[in-house]
């Protein structure tokens, strides 16, 4: 699927610490970040790093692609432009969950997800 780019995955966390709930989340995230990356970034590598950090999952996906101004495609007046960085941004909030994102223009993305663990004690939030 993503041919061309160099994946490199760094899982600190088994997934039977994961609650079910938030696996879901976390799939969708790192799906449309990867498919990002592929699509427009012109990325050649692509690290995810998934781990805890004091009753926190966070994940974190960064790539060396071209970047972009975030602002700049979150605000623009066309309603698909950033649809699927706010569609990660929902997915995290419904969780009590925390979105950064990060890039600039010849610099790469980096997508930081952090969800809080009791988040997954619920129903599925998605």
């Amino acid at each position: 699927l993503y041919q061309g780019i160099r994946i490199m995955p760094r899982f600190e966390v088994v997934e039977e610490q994961i609650p079910e709930a938030l696996k879901i989340v976390l799939y969708r995230v790192m799906q449309e970040a990867l498919s990002n990356a592929a699509k427009h970034s012109g990325a050649q590598e692509v690290q995810v790093i998934l781990g805890l950090r004091e009753g926190w999952l966070e994940m974190t996906v960064s790539d060396d692609g071209s970047g972009f101004d975030p602002e700049r495609v979150m605000g623009a007046g066309d309603t698909l432009s950033g649809f699927g960085i706010h569609s990660m941004r929902q997915r995290v909030e419904i969780c009590n969950g925390r979105f950064e994102i990060r890039s600039r223009v010849g610099q790469g993305t980096r997508i930081r997800v952090r969800l809080p663990l009791e988040a997954g004690d619920g129903e599925d939030p998605v």
